[in-house]
């Protein structure tokens, strides 16, 4: 099970033909678990605005369109950003020619994704409810940005946002993990360098944009 055995898991899949779909699998599903809890988020938001303005805001149903276009673009820019860096890492220090395995071998990885896609959506189901939005009397429109603004910022800093990104890391961390044995097992790399590899994925993909985040 790619969850407990990765390496042996990777072998008996290198040992058979690539099968697309399945491999692909998680990452669609990925992309339907993010897109609902944008729709969630996008819904709860909407009622906060409208209480806001008075109802002079956009549909829901637009700033839900908005919020399913957004996850979809980000699971899928996510996932090849991901299987490019292992295809960069293979050109430059094995050139094994297993482009496609390593594709595909990334694609299988996001089931650890999907896992996390499905704990934030249950997270968000129970537990998100953004704060009233006050906006200044004036209403002037310098005014009413900085209040948006200064809104947006107090959310992203609540225990709820910041348990969300503090989880979300961990679980990304768990993904690059199983990336470096996907090096391991397809490109030959030895223990030392996929772990090398792994560390060096995880800070530039998960542990730095966290910190700029949360810093």
């Amino acid at each position: 099970m790619i969850f407990t055995s990765p390496i042996r898991f990777f072998r008996k899949v290198l040992s058979r033909p690539p099968a697309w779909g399945r491999a692909f699998a998680p990452v669609g599903l990925a992309m339907v678990l993010v897109s609902a809890s944008s729709v969630v988020a996008a819904v709860r938001g909407h009622t906060v605005l409208e209480r806001a303005y008075g109802g002079d805001v956009v549909p829901v149903s637009a700033m839900a369109i908005v919020g399913v276009l957004m996850a979809l673009v980000g699971v899928w820019a996510s996932f090849w950003l991901s299987a490019g860096a292992l295809l960069v890492l293979d050109l430059l220090f094995a050139g094994s020619g297993r482009a496609r395995r390593l594709v595909e071998f990334s694609a299988l990885a996001y089931w650890v994704q999907v896992v996390w896609a499905a704990v934030s959506l249950i997270a968000v189901l129970v537990a998100y409810s953004p704060s009233p939005l006050d906006l200044p009397i004036s209403r002037g429109r310098l005014a009413v940005e900085g209040a948006m603004a200064e809104y947006l910022a107090d959310e992203a800093g609540t225990p709820f946002m910041l348990s969300i990104r503090l989880v979300g890391v961990y679980f990304g961390l768990w993904f690059t993990a199983l990336q470096a044995c996907a090096l391991r097992v397809v490109s030959g790399f030895s223990v030392v360098a996929a772990s090398a590899a792994g560390v060096v994925m995880g800070f530039a993909f998960i542990l730095l944009p966290w910190a700029v985040q949360r810093f």
